[in-house]
């Protein structure tokens, strides 16, 4: 069920001027799950899949949503995974991400996470094993049209 609210909130709302512009091709998406905030509801970071309309030289654009299909943050220059790190700010799971060749460190501000990882600060040391990854390259991930 989660997908259909995802494709219905991508098809109605957070893509719907893009629509007219994009190849059946593009518009598909994945979808991963965790619970950023510990509030024992999940959040769902979307990804679309290496395609011109949503990747270009710095990577690719990601949507955040809540867990009633609501965006949070809109992610742009970024590539995965994105790593859910043990350390918090504002209740929230700081994230890392690869962006601009760099792994950077991305904290919540009370409303949302940056929008541009490359702007973040770059992190001294690359997260280790055993902290959950979304959109894992290693990992295959299921693709939905909407």
């Amino acid at each position: 069920p989660m997908a259909a609210s995802i494709r219905n909130a991508l098809r109605n709302d957070l893509l719907k001027g893009d629509l007219s512009a994009m190849t059946e091709e593009q518009r598909r998406f994945a979808f991963e799950r965790d619970d950023l905030n510990d509030d024992g509801k999940d959040e769902y970071l979307v990804g679309f899949g290496r395609n011109s309309y949503f990747c270009g030289s710095g990577g690719c654009t990601y949507m955040l949503l809540d867990h009633e299909g609501n965006l949070i943050t809109r992610f742009t220059v970024a590539d995965a995974p994105f790593v859910v790190l043990s350390s918090k700010h504002n209740g929230w799971h700081d994230l890392a991400v690869e962006s601009d060749g760099k792994m950077r460190e991305l904290v919540f501000n009370g409303r949302k996470y940056p929008s541009n990882p490359s702007l973040a600060p770059a992190m001294r040391e690359i997260p280790g094993d055993g902290l959950p990854r979304l959109f894992d390259p290693n990992m295959p991930e299921s693709m939905y049209a909407f």
